[in-house]
């Protein structure tokens, strides 16, 4: 038979508000990272930069339509 006493004690001791609360404070701090990261102005002009790269590469007409449309969110 399989040995349940090891999943009894963990769902008898989860905290599930706990992993809510986790999962939404890192949530929270990638989002405020990315703002804060932004407020650099050198890291704003590089990611302007390179979005207009994407931007141009994925204007080529040598790449399939499919490609083209599917990529167009990546920048």
């Amino acid at each position: 038979m399989v040995d349940t006493s090891i999943f009894s004690s963990i769902l008898e001791h989860y905290q599930g508000l706990l992993s809510v609360y986790t999962a939404v404070g890192i949530m929270a701090v990638v989002f405020i990272g990315k703002r804060l990261l932004l407020l650099i102005p050198a890291i704003r002009q590089t990611q302007a930069l390179n979005k207009k790269a994407c931007e141009e590469r994925n204007t080529r007409s040598f790449y399939p339509r499919v490609q083209r449309e599917s990529a167009s969110g990546a920048c």
